[in-house]
């Protein structure tokens, strides 16, 4: 990952870190409530770039161009729409980003893939964070291929 890169995910990480804190609101909704509308408005630039970037690859099989185009609608009307996003709707984003998107970046556009992989690794871990404050166990986090257990 490039320096640039790098600074994006850092950003991202804390911007994304800043929504798990509990500090009050001036409209008087939880930070629980604001939270999808946040994941969602952080997840939608990465993936709507990577969904352009591997557009524009002139290589990309039919199958492979239909699948993306078949999604980016979905996606740019979930992002579109980012401010009133659901916890549904970051289920969405996040199965679209890390389902489909994802396996073709690693096949066509490593650079592409890493950022995708950045956003994974920040949302698992604000995940992680959200279920430690609620009290609940966090969820597991499979091991990286190719590493010990």
């Amino acid at each position: 990952m490039n320096m640039k890169h790098f600074t994006l995910a850092a950003l991202t990480a804390f911007s994304l870190a800043a929504c798990t804190s509990t500090g009050s609101s001036t409209t008087g909704n939880s930070t629980a409530q604001q939270m999808p509308a946040q994941v969602a408005a952080q997840l939608c630039a990465p993936l709507e770039i990577a969904i352009a970037g591997l557009q524009a690859d002139t290589s990309l099989g039919a199958s492979m161009l239909a699948t993306l185009s078949g999604i980016a609608p979905q996606v740019q009307g979930v992002c579109a729409a980012a401010s009133q996003a659901t916890s549904a709707d970051v289920a969405t984003l996040e199965n679209l980003a890390f389902n489909v998107v994802l396996p073709i970046a690693q096949e066509r556009n490593p650079q592409l893939a890493a950022d995708l992989l950045a956003v994974k690794i920040v949302l698992t871990a604000i995940e992680q964070v959200q279920a430690a404050q609620a009290g609940s166990k966090a969820p597991a986090v499979a091991p990286i291929a190719g590493t010990a257990q």
